[in-house]
């Protein structure tokens, strides 16, 4: 049962690996140059899409076995997805081999927005990768980049840009689930001073554009009730 954590590699690959690899030779017959294979198989039915992103196990090891084999024949980039909830478990993955072009994550970003501080120190070595959210510099300025040179101009200009307040503000409503997490459930390589800082400022920032999308300025000054109202728009 390929469902099955215990399944023999032998018998995922015969099951899962083989129609995968055809699958991709036709692709590239007709025209494809490049490939992104989700590490977990989909359960078509008896499973629902929510337990399909846990149930069935994730296969990496298949994934690099099938990225090795077709960069040794003729270059073929392969991307692993799923299963990738962290910078280290990224570099895990990209370490397990040479052939992989890249990783591609979802939900970790969505809901853990402040990691992506440390992309640069993870991958590229440029900074310190086991500091956190040492300082709250950069993570303000990306709050402040969204907030209002994004969302503010899209709430200004109402209904026409087809987005709702709400669909504005769930990215801070995220980042803010990531803050308060850090502080209560942190994990020591965060500077504690620097995330209460962001956390207040990202407030800040939710009020102000709460108060533009009633059509009023300054009117949310309360951390309560700002994330009141942002649990409620969002």
């Amino acid at each position: 049962d390929v469902l099955s954590a215990g399944a023999t590699a032998e018998a995922v690959d015969e099951l899962l690996g083989d129609p995968l690899r055809r699958f991709i030779k036709n692709c590239k017959n007709a025209g494809a140059e490049g490939f992104t294979i989700h590490a977990r198989q989909a359960v078509m039915c008896g499973v629902t899409p929510k337990n399909n992103r846990g149930v069935p196990p994730l296969r990496h090891d298949l994934v690099t076995r099938i990225a090795d084999e077709f960069f040794a024949e003729d270059g073929t980039p392969v991307t692993l997805n799923g299963g990738v909830g962290s910078i280290a478990d990224s570099l895990a993955i990209i370490d397990s081999t040479t052939s992989l072009a890249g990783v591609q994550a979802g939900r970790w970003c969505l809901f853990k927005p402040f990691d992506l501080l440390d992309i640069d120190a993870g991958f590229y070595g440029h900074g310190n990768l086991n500091g956190g959210l040492r300082t709250s510099e950069f993570a303000i300025d990306a709050i402040e980049q969204y907030a209002f040179r994004y969302a503010a101009p899209l709430l200004a200009s109402g209904k026409e840009n087809g987005y709702t307040v709400g669909e504005m503000l769930r990215p801070l409503l995220l980042a803010l689930c990531d803050l308060d997490d850090r502080i209560n459930f942190g994990d020591g390589r965060d500077t504690e001073s620097a995330v209460v800082e962001t956390r207040e400022y990202l407030l800040e920032c939710v009020g102000e554009l709460l108060g533009r999308s009633q059509g009023s300025y300054g009117t949310l000054k309360d951390p309560k009730k700002v994330r009141k109202a942002l649990k409620k728009a969002a």
